[in-house]
C-alpha cells in the first residue's frame, strides 16, 4: 500500500538562504583571493628580474676585473700597471663588453656617484657610461694587500690579490659580497 504525502518537492526558505548566504561567502573569498594571487605573481616576477639584473651585473664586473689584460702606462718616465682605485673609483684595462676580445685593449672606470636618492655605480670605457646599479644605501671597493683590506690601491708594479665589492641596497635585498681576484700578470720586463 502506498501512502500519499502533500508535501511538495524543493527547498524550503531557510535551506534556500543558507544555500545564498554559502555562495556570498565563497564569492567574498574568491574575491579577496584573486588580486593577492595576482599582487604575489608581480612581486615574484619583480624578484626574479631584480636577481637576473643582480647576476648580469656581478658577471660583468667578474669578467671585466677578473679577466682584465696586463697593460703598462707611463707615468712621467717609469712604466707602471694600469690599475688604481680607492673606496669609490676603480680605473683598470679592459675589453670592450661587446666585441669581447676583437679590437684592442682600454681603460674602464667604475665610478660611485652619491647623491639624495643613493648610491650609483656607473661602468664606463670608450665614453660609453652604463649604470649598473642604481638607489644603494652605499656602494664601496677594496682591495686585499695579501694580509688587510686597504680602501686604496696605487701599487704602480703589482695588482691586489683580490677586489671586493661592496653593495648595500636602500630595499633591504641581499647583495653578495663580490670578491675578485684579476688573473693577469705585470708583462715581463
Amino acid at each position: 500500500m502506498r501512502m500519499r504525502c502533500n508535501r511538495q518537492a524543493g527547498f524550503t526558505l531557510i535551506e534556500l538562504l543558507v544555500g545564498l548566504s554559502l555562495l556570498g561567502l565563497m564569492a567574498v573569498l574568491i574575491g579577496i583571493a584573486v588580486p593577492l594571487g595576482i599582487n604575489g605573481a608581480g612581486r615574484t616576477q619583480a624578484t626574479s628580474d631584480d636577481i637576473s639584473q643582480l647576476r648580469a651585473v656581478q658577471n660583468l664586473l667578474r669578467n671585466q676585473i677578473g679577466e682584465m689584460p696586463p697593460m703598462l702606462t707611463l707615468d712621467g718616465r717609469r712604466e707602471r700597471l694600469l690599475f688604481s682605485g680607492d673606496a669609490g673609483r676603480m680605473r683598470f684595462p679592459a675589453y670592450p663588453v661587446q666585441a669581447r676580445g676583437l679590437g684592442g685593449a682600454g681603460e674602464a672606470i667604475l665610478s660611485v656617484y652619491r647623491s639624495k636618492s643613493g648610491a650609483r655605480l656607473i661602468y664606463a670605457f670608450a665614453g660609453d657610461a652604463r649604470e649598473l646599479v642604481s638607489g644603494a644605501k652605499a656602494i664601496g671597493f677594496s682591495y686585499f694587500d695579501g694580509s688587510e683590506w686597504r680602501d686604496k690601491w696605487d701599487d704602480p708594479k703589482r695588482l691586489p690579490p683580490l677586489v671586493r665589492i661592496t653593495v648595500n641596497l636602500q630595499t633591504g635585498a641581499a647583495w653578495p659580497e663580490l670578491l675578485i681576484a684579476p688573473m693577469s700578470q705585470p708583462l715581463p720586463r
